[in-house]
């Protein structure tokens, strides 16, 4: 059975907590947006497949009224669309991964969204450069 190993040169992106002018009966009020973050891996040595996630974390309101809207490019959503976590095939070939996903029913004035980038490179395609 043969594995193509992967290198992993990653970079998440992600939203914090940040105070969104309100107003109420005339008047400016600070509302506390939520904070939604993604989890990006730092290692993809031996993997075909990735699982992400995000969280968003709201001092003022639940969250389980939340919806979410992931999209990949040079992947595949396997599994978890509309949920907060999906598992992602990853592309066989040298290539920029990006997964991005949007939060809905968050304040409009609110950041909602999230992304994680990852260069991946196959060892195989690395290795097939270097023999040329």
């Amino acid at each position: 059975m043969s594995s193509v190993l992967f290198m992993l040169f990653a970079v998440a992106v992600q939203a914090n907590f940040i105070a969104a002018p309100s107003h109420i009966d005339g008047r400016a009020a600070e509302r506390e947006c939520p904070a939604v973050m993604m989890s990006c891996p730092d290692d993809l040595r031996n993997a075909d497949s990735l699982p992400l996630s995000v969280s968003v974390t709201w001092k003022k309101s639940s969250t389980s009224n939340l919806t979410y809207k992931w999209e990949v490019v040079k992947g595949e959503i396997i599994s978890g669309q509309g949920t907060d976590s999906i598992k992602v095939k990853l592309p066989t070939t040298t290539s920029m991964f990006t997964a991005t996903v949007v939060v809905r029913g968050l304040p409009t004035e609110c950041p909602n969204t999230a992304s994680c980038s990852i260069a991946v490179c196959s060892v195989k395609s690395y290795t097939e450069k270097q023999n040329l």
